[in-house]
């Protein structure tokens, strides 16, 4: 067995076993360097298990019980974030092939809340855990005190790869890049592209099982698979490299080290090395001098943890107006709920650390950004949380990048780029959004990272770049949305409308759902996706509040139940006197009762510009590719076009005979408890026993609001449908994380001719 002495010291600035014990094991980790994940383990075991503490953050998780004569039974402060969460009751049996998605959630907080925990962290790793089960990137929880606190990494990437000469033959593989990747810190290329016989003595498709059953974020086993190994990503002003679960993690409770047996390049010969993990303070992380500092400086709640009154002028100068539902981010998975898989920018340009005051959304939604893994509004999601349950975000969360992954992938930035650009004509550029026409002159490529940005700039970078690759005479179109965690719904129904053109399904309401009532007098044509949200008696009471005086209590329009921000599904806005939960439908789920409002319509009428009068290519002339991590915002559009107009789906990489999903979660409109809290502080019902308390600890919890209904079943959500790809391609060591190289491959695949 080799042990990697170079890795193991690289950049290992305190610690030795042969420096004396602290005292305070945080002290020891406070400068910036290179640790073991020990250490950090150390120092976030040492906070003292606070029962207060324990209480509080289950007043804002715990869902609405299960039984409900348990609602008065429950902790001190009983929150009921959950309580607007459309999805509690279907995960109680989830249908396949989501079945390993299925838990009672509320179940499981009503146990925490009567366990004793050794630490505040051991507390944080059981609510964090059963949040990831739901596997639902809207839905993340994110306690910043641990989560990306510190980040440790592996040199190693992986990927799945097949042998060119005979696909049907894959194997994981360290990535061929992976000394590019990490050449500064880490530099040697004597196992790029080895084949991974072991991990710490398991199969490593074992490992990779064992890390899809924990990561959460997305719905599918095969998506959470996806997400052990790397991949890249356009990120809003450069190509971005996500590391993968394996290679990076937001927690330091794996080890330090990781025992590998592999071959390496053009041997034969099973070798085994011992390589160590590293950990490094976050990019969001305030600098501490020991456990108290720590905790003051990263712990405690800030001016954007909790929600506030639209019209308390002393709280309201902290927080930001509440965006029209037009532009509120639909965030994809987030950071709570996944292992943290921050994105590496490929850039030559360091990027200047984010102030912790800018790590929330504009709205009243907050979505922290925490990496930018999701990338899903970083002008804005969403990533979201730790990707868990909610990426998708990651997600939507946008997560904050660390001054080291800049300067280690400072050569990476340059591989990526030759790899690139050499092979196609460069179209247009704007934001994450990318056009280039391949070296067939036939196909085009939009590249899109997320549905975030500016929305009239969006809009216009769609309609520009299509007609330009229209005019350099292309005839084909395939839509790049690899780890696409979403962002606005408009935009992606933007991109619908374009594609698809004007006609039955895209008039009036190009998105899930579309249900087809034209234009007429009273109405508008309406683009997006008709839904429902939960109606549980705090949303019902919310909403009574409004309507009985409507301008008493929010004469600005700022709240989500407000009626005034809603339409039906004719495009006709509800009047403000229309309490629209109410009365509620009554529905009985996994034998369970619930209830959910009338179905409303989205608001994303009138553009900034006008659509096109008819579509740009042939359907059977678009294709839209991902490695199955599209969430959100990006489901819903890739659902459109493929379920009304049979457009390809492709999905690249991941486990070998298995059926992979093309999107990851779908959702509707995702918020977080800050924005139900503002609503609920501003209809003045927060003392009321059903409303949540303030989070004390700087925590994020995010929630599905609103479901999108299926487009082939209007009687059921779209979230719960399966969506196989319509084709599964293997990557190759020249295609992987190459993406020049594998659209031409695609293209070639999909469009031999």
């Amino acid at each position: 067995m080799y042990y990697l002495f170079a890795l193991a010291t690289a950049g290992l600035a305190v610690g030795s076993p042969l420096q004396p014990r602290q005292s305070d094991p945080c002290t020891a980790i406070a400068s910036k360097g290179w640790y073991k994940p020990s250490q950090v383990l150390s120092c976030l075991q040492s906070f003292p298990y606070n029962e207060t503490l324990r209480n509080n953050v289950l007043s804002c998780l715990q869902s609405f019980p299960y039984n409900e004569t348990l609602r008065n039974n429950v902790v001190d402060v009983v929150s009921k974030t959950f309580n607007f969460h459309t999805s509690v009751s279907f995960h109680l049996n989830m249908p396949d092939p989501f079945t390993d998605d299925t838990v009672d959630i509320q179940g499981e907080l009503r146990r925490i809340g009567s366990t004793r925990y050794d630490s505040d962290f051991a507390l944080h790793q059981d609510v964090s855990k059963n949040v990831k089960r739901l596997n639902d990137g809207h839905a993340g929880y994110i306690n910043y005190c641990y989560d990306s606190l510190f980040v440790t990494y592996l040199p190693f990437p992986l990927a799945v790869l097949a042998r060119p000469d005979a696909l049907d033959v894959q194997n994981i593989h360290i990535v061929p890049e992976a000394s590019t990747v990490a050449t500064a810190e880490f530099g040697s290329d004597a196992f790029n592209g080895a084949r991974i016989v072991s991990i710490n003595g398991k199969d490593p498709w074992t490992v990779v099982d064992e890390s899809a059953a924990i990561s959460g974020g997305y719905q599918a086993k095969t998506t959470r698979q996806n997400a052990f190994f790397s991949s890249y990503q356009r990120a809003t002003t450069e190509w971005s490299y996500r590391l993968g679960d394996f290679a990076q993690w937001s927690l330091p409770v794996k080890g330090d080290s990781v025992t590998l047996r592999l071959v390496r390049n053009g041997t034969n010969t099973e070798e085994t090395y011992t390589v160590p993990y590293l950990s490094r303070v976050g990019s969001s992380t305030i600098a501490f001098t020991d456990a108290k500092s720590l905790w003051a400086n990263n712990c405690v709640a800030t001016p954007s943890t909790n929600g506030a009154s639209y019209y308390n002028k002393v709280q309201a100068k902290t927080k930001v107006a509440a965006d029209k539902p037009r532009f509120q981010p639909d965030p994809g998975p987030t950071i709570a709920s996944l292992p943290l898989a921050l994105t590496v920018p490929l850039t030559t340009t360091k990027s200047k650390q984010r102030p912790r005051s800018q790590l929330t959304s504009l709205a009243s939604n907050r979505i922290p950004k925490l990496l930018l893994l999701s990338m899903v509004a970083v002008s804005q999601f969403l990533a979201l949380s730790l990707m868990g349950p909610c990426l998708m975000y990651l997600s939507r969360l946008a997560l904050p990048l660390q001054h080291l992954l800049v300067e280690v992938v400072l050569s990476s930035s340059i591989f990526l780029m030759t790899r690139r650009r050499p092979f196609l004509f460069w179209v247009l550029s704007l934001e994450a959004l990318l056009f280039y026409l391949l070296d067939d002159k036939k196909t085009a490529v939009l590249v899109l990272g997320s549905f975030s940005g500016s929305f009239a700039g969006v809009q216009k970078g769609i309609l520009d770049g299509i007609n330009n690759v229209k005019a350099k005479g292309a005839t084909r179109l395939l839509v790049d949305v690899t780890n696409n965690g979403g962002g606005y719904i408009c935009l992606a129904a933007w991109l619908h409308r374009v594609l698809a053109g004007p006609g039955p399904g895209t008039e009036p309401q190009p998105g899930l759902d579309g249900s087809l009532a034209g234009p007429g007098p009273g109405t508008e044509p309406q683009p997006g996706l008709d839904g429902s949200v939960r109606a549980q008696d705090l949303a019902q009471k919310i909403t009574a509040k409004i309507v009985a005086n409507n301008t008493g209590v929010d004469p600005s329009g700022e709240m989500l139940y407000n009626p005034l921000s809603w339409r039906d599904t004719n495009s006709k806005r509800f009047p403000a006197n229309f309490n629209w939960l109410d009365p509620a439908i009554n529905m009985r789920i996994n034998d369970v009762p619930d209830k959910f409002s009338q179905k409303i319509g989205d608001d994303c009428i009138p553009y900034d510009l006008t659509p096109p009068a008819t579509k740009p290519f042939e359907f059977d002339n678009i294709a839209i590719l991902n490695n199955g991590r599209c969430a959100s915002s990006c489901s819903l559009f890739t659902i459109s076009m493929r379920t009304k107009y049979n457009v390809k789906t492709v999905v690249v990489g991941g486990k070998p005979g298995t059926t992979q999903q093309y999107c990851g979660v779908v959702g509707g409109q995702s918020l977080n408890f800050a924005a139900i809290d503002s609503d609920v502080k501003t209809a003045g019902l927060k003392n009321d026993p059903l409303a949540p308390s303030d989070f004390i600890g700087d925590n994020y919890q995010g929630i599905t609001w609103k479901l999108g209904y299926s487009i082939l079943d209007q009687n059921k959500f779209e979230e719960f449908q399966t969506h196989p790809a319509q084709f599964a391609f293997p990557l190759l060591p020249s295609t992987v994380n190459n993406p020049v190289a594998l659209w031409n491959d695609i293209t070639k695949r999909l469009w031999p001719n």
